[in-house]
């Protein structure tokens, strides 16, 4: 993801060093013409010189072709002036093959990457332009070897940050960045049900490594470990390590289970992923980041690290699929010049060029002030970001052929790797009789006999509710028919008890994703230690009194662009939860747990814990700030 810091040039900020990496990148292997710099200028890309390249060639062809066509034309006219016009032909030939060899070389020596046995002969040989990447893999100090790109602005060659690693070393990443006996965790379980163990979070280890290259790394606990081999899943180098309880607890049950169980417990730590899948509710737009049901907000949520998005589509007038919630486009769009619509603009009654034409997305950032978006523009954006899309047919008027053309749009691109959501049985009939392969949701504000039997009868399905109304025994029956269960719309206070139910997927609009490929900022898991807060209360024998009114106030508190805050507690008394924009008062005479994570924008975790009435006793803190 882009950090667009806009700095002036020239600039030392690593993140517009790493900003120029990636334009190089896309400079290099982009296949459009022109592809945008740091400030937005567009820049040519290679594809476009070579592009170039054949045309020139196409031409320098044609010329040899209507020279040769002249020469046998006047061939009647005598030897010599064929000759003579042959001689004349092979010349220009050659001339312009030789201008076109300069050419391309002089292009080559632009924009190839140039290799260098010493970190000495790179720096003998300056560009004569921006971003020239330069591979330094001979010398003699390993620390010189690497990946540099030149900088026209102060004349030198800059080492990038991100390096390229080596098939051999993805082990020794893995186990440096992550893999340690202070990360292994081990959870027993408590009266909420928490157990599992966490040894290594997924995370993007490099890029430049092989799909199914591999590393060993060993996880431990106390003197017990397993050792596990990892494997490079896709193309951007993402990798994961995680032992689950099972496996774990052979270990444990090898040498004296029942004494390690014995020991105090670790907490359960919020940056281990649960068994939840999170769901971007029309994108990733909250606060003003951008629009709901717009491209910008499905990019932003796979940046996030979502994987599942939510949106709805009404019907145009001229029969077209786009992406808006309500039936008008007033509280979601404006006019081009930025005032607000005026009169009610039914999607149903106007064509999609007179959408285009005249409206744009609200937003206080002229970036994403755009076009309405159509479902096929969703669906390449979801194959483009490897997203599954979940499609809420909205509009009431549906017919059968809106019903096929829908369906049809969605294979073409994706398959049955898709979810079509409506407002219920009746709607997703037709649906069914045309593909009964595809997972349909059947979106109910409560369960009730009569409608969890359609859905048993009508699989494969998914049962999506109101988060309100979700009990703990209709998630239990489901899993045991095979039912997934989904919950809309979880705001970040209610993540906790709506987790623990363990539905299968959470859709909200102010839920962070689960921790998967984000930067870590900061991370601490208390365990009696509170050097990372500051407290109005009492801190004794590893406990946090808090009366009421008092707080424990984490001290990483800097501001974060974008990203989330993850927090697990566990207490006992009446206390008051505050993550980024985040509340929740909680009240329990025994030992509970609670966890959240909240989407942050440009603001500061802000994690505090304040005592209620008649105050709480905290008996372990955990908490883990990210990136986007």
């Amino acid at each position: 993801m882009a950090n667009n810091t806009l700095n002036p040039i020239p600039s030392s900020d690593p993140r517009d060093f790493f900003d120029n990496a990636t334009t190089i990148d896309l400079i290099i292997n982009s296949g459009a013409d022109r592809v945008p710099g740091r400030f937005g200028q567009m820049l040519y890309t290679w594809g476009y010189f070579h592009r170039l390249v054949e045309r020139a060639v196409v031409q320098i062809d044609g010329v040899i072709v209507s020279a040769t066509n002249q020469v046998n034309a006047r061939r009647d006219s005598g030897i010599a002036e064929i000759n003579q016009s042959v001689a004349a032909v092979n010349a220009a030939e050659a001339d312009a093959k030789t201008d076109m060899l300069e050419m391309a070389a002089e292009l080559g020596n632009d924009l190839n990457n140039k290799r260098y046995t010493s970190y000495s002969a790179m720096l003998a040989d300056p560009q004569n332009r921006d971003a020239v990447v330069g591979i330094v893999d001979g010398d003699p100090d390993e620390s010189l070897n690497g990946w540099y790109s030149w900088d026209l602005a102060s004349a030198a060659w800059r080492k990038f940050i991100d390096q390229p690693i080596t098939d051999s070393g993805l082990a020794q990443v893995i186990k440096d960045d992550y893999v340690s006996e202070e990360k292994a965790v081990f959870t027993a379980s408590d009266e909420d049900g928490y157990t599992g163990f966490l040894v290594a979070r997924e995370r993007l280890v490099t890029r430049g490594l092989d799909i199914n290259s591999t590393g060993v790394v060993t996880a431990k606990y106390a003197e017990n470990s397993v050792t596990r081999t990892v494997t490079v899943m896709d193309e951007f180098g993402y990798a994961s390590v995680h032992i689950g309880a099972d496996e774990m607890k052979a270990v444990l049950d090898a040498k004296d289970a029942a004494a390690q169980l014995a020991k105090p417990r670790v907490a359960y730590a919020p940056i281990s992923k649960s068994a939840n899948k999170l769901v971007a509710h029309r994108g990733r737009h909250y606060a003003d980041i951008a629009p709901e049901n717009s491209l910008d907000g499905y990019r932003l949520a796979a940046q996030a690290g979502f994987r599942y998005v939510e949106t709805d589509i009404q019907r145009t007038a001229d029969g077209n699929y786009v992406l808006c919630h309500d039936a008008a486009i007033n509280r979601t769009f404006m006019n081009k010049d930025g005032s607000d619509i005026s009169g009610a603009v039914n999607v149903g009654a106007t064509t999609l060029a007179v959408l285009r034409a005249n409206y744009v997305f609200k937003s206080s950032n002229p970036r994403y002030q755009v076009q309405i978006p159509t479902l096929e523009d969703l669906l390449q954006t979801c194959v483009e970001y490897n997203l599954y899309p979940w499609i809420e047919l909205k509009d009431t008027t549906f017919v059968d052929a809106d019903f096929v053309a829908v369906n049809n749009l969605c294979v073409r691109y994706l398959g049955n790797e898709f979810w079509y959501l409506a407002g219920g049985p009746s709607r997703l009939a037709a649906m069914r009789a045309l593909n009964p392969n595809v997972m349909l949701g059947y979106v109910f504000d409560s369960l009730s006999e009569s409608n969890y039997a359609y859905a048993l009868n009508n699989k494969p399905a998914c049962i999506d509710v109101n988060y309100l109304n979700l009990t703990a025994e209709w998630v239990a029956r489901a899993r045991k028919d095979g039912i997934p269960i989904a919950v809309y719309t979880v705001p970040a206070s209610a993540y906790s008890d709506v987790s623990k139910m363990g539905s299968d997927y959470i859709a909200g609009d102010e839920l962070a994703p689960e921790m998967d490929r984000q930067q870590i900022l900061f991370s601490d898991v208390a365990n009696g230690d509170y050097s990372a807060y500051k407290t109005s209360g009492l801190i004794t024998s590893g406990l946090v009194t808090l009366a009421s009114g008092r707080n424990l106030t984490l001290l990483w508190d800097q501001v974060v662009p974008s990203g989330g805050a993850y927090l697990a507690v566990e207490y006992t008394g009446a206390l008051t939860v505050s993550a980024g924009s985040s509340t929740k008062t909680l009240t329990s005479t025994t030992r509970k747990s609670f966890r959240t994570q909240v989407q942050l924008f440009k603001q500061s975790p802000g994690i505090n814990l304040r005592g209620g009435t008649g105050g709480c006793t905290i008996h372990e803190i955990s908490v883990a700030i990210a990136k986007f």
